[in-house]
Parts: structure tokens; C-alpha cells; sequence
């Protein structure tokens, strides 16, 4: 987007001004990413796979984007647009789909 493009020309102008004030910011965003928003959840997703049935870690991941969309909205003050928000719709119908179809087969078993 426009205002994308705009705050990475600033931050390379800042960034070939002063080097060692944006090294610093540039690493805790780089461990952020890393850390934060890999490893951890990475981790976390292993762990708790092993406590779960496979369907019902496959209908957790499908989910996947729709709380991506979630957090960008209420922690990045990101906007849905209607496109995403019409795949999100379809993401959270296939969900549930699945999920009703995997409890009625436990249910049934």
C-alpha cells in the first residue's frame, strides 16, 4: 500500500543517516519476529498437538488466518478489507463445517 511504501522510504532515509541509532530497533524487530511470532508459537503448536486429535489440530490450523486477520486488526489497527472479509467468512463456515462433521463421527463411533 501507499502508506507502506511510504514508512519503508522512511525508515531507509533514517536508516542511511544514522546507522547505530536504527541498529537497535532493527534488531528487537528482527527478535520479535523470530522469537515472538515464529519459535513460540511454533512450540506452543507442537506441544499441544500432542494432546489433541489430528482432526481437530487440522481445524485449529485452518483457523490460522482468521486469527492472524484478528491480532493485525486489534494490536496493528489493520482494516479488513471486504475481500478478506468475504475469506474469512468462507474460512470460518469450512471450520465449522468440520468441526460438526468430526463431532458427529465421535459421536457416532
Amino acid at each position: 500500500s501507499p502508506a507502506q511504501a511510504q514508512g519503508l522510504r522512511a525508515f531507509a532515509q533514517a536508516a542511511a543517516a544514522r546507522p547505530r541509532a536504527v541498529a537497535g530497533p532493527v534488531l528487537a524487530l528482527a527478535m520479535w519476529t523470530g522469537l515472538v511470532t515464529t519459535a513460540l508459537p511454533t512450540v506452543a503448536q507442537t506441544l499441544a498437538q500432542r494432546d489433541v486429535a489430528a482432526s481437530t489440530a487440522a481445524v485449529a490450523y485452518a483457523a490460522q488466518p482468521l486469527w492472524s486477520a484478528l491480532f493485525g486488526a486489534l494490536l496493528l489497527g489493520e482494516r479488513l478489507t471486504g475481500r478478506a472479509a468475504a475469506g474469512a467468512a468462507v474460512i470460518l463456515a469450512a471450520v465449522i463445517v468440520v468441526a460438526r462433521d468430526a463431532a458427529r463421527r465421535t459421536k457416532c463411533e
